[in-house]
């Protein structure tokens, strides 16, 4: 499977019709960052600059991947509520099989690393996000809320019907401690504020951290996406 996955992203790479008279090593290389900081936001200027091309054919690079459906980032959530906040977007690819082929390496060495393992967590939950906001009647918008003090993975802006946050933990907790930016964000959106959840890799079920009667923020296993 593995190999399979890393042979869509070489076709694409190789694909005449998407890539045109680009250096196919420069967009290789391109992919390549990408990958190393899904995940993470991240502005262009510093993947160009990882990469050695100017931000005029890093912004070409980044169009013709979102064509190719490799990548999916999330872009900054923002609200007249909120200020001092990053422009970045967070950089995502589309799947986690695919970005572990990216980096190449297995499952023993992503377990040996605290930062891969959250970076393939994030980009898995983001995956699902994406797909549960298709097929949900409310539109959802998927953001990231990230300033100096203050970051949270998810965002999801339903408008109207409110804004729901949530944060990604690789480990199995999901307490308070891991859920206070997302106290933070109600107090400043108040009644904007639908509700949080902190997804961690535990086996506890899903419980409140909190008796808030509306935003009510929870712990839960990642699993629960599915329930």
């Amino acid at each position: 499977r593995a190999a399979r996955l890393r042979s869509r992203i070489d076709g694409t790479v190789n694909v005449d019709s998407l890539v045109g008279r680009h250096d196919r090593s420069k967009l290789a290389d391109f992919v390549s960052a990408y990958a190393l900081h899904s995940g993470g936001v991240v502005p262009l200027q510093r993947l160009c600059d990882d990469v050695g091309i100017t931000p005029n054919t890093g912004r070409g690079y980044e169009a013709m991947l979102e064509r190719a459906y490799l990548t999916a980032d999330a872009p900054s959530f923002h609200h007249n509520r909120l200020s001092h906040l990053r422009r970045s977007p967070k950089r995502l690819l589309v799947d986690a099989g695919l970005l572990a082929a990216a980096w190449g390496v297995g499952a023993e060495a992503i377990a040996r690393s605290a930062d891969l393992r959250g970076r393939l967590l994030e980009t898995f939950v983001a995956a699902q996000l994406r797909a549960a906001a298709l097929a949900s009647e409310v539109r959802y918008r998927l953001g990231h809320l990230c300033r100096n003090d203050r970051d949270v993975d998810f965002v999801l802006d339903g408008g109207v019907h409110g804004v729901v946050a949530v944060e990604v933990k690789a480990g199995i907790h999901g307490g308070r401690k891991e859920a206070r930016h997302l106290f933070w964000l109600r107090e400043q959106l108040g009644d904007a504020f639908a509700g949080g959840v902190v997804l961690h890799t535990g086996r506890r079920p899903p419980q409140p951290l909190d008796d808030a009667p509306k935003g009510r923020i929870w712990s839960a296993p990642v699993s629960a996406l599915w329930a």
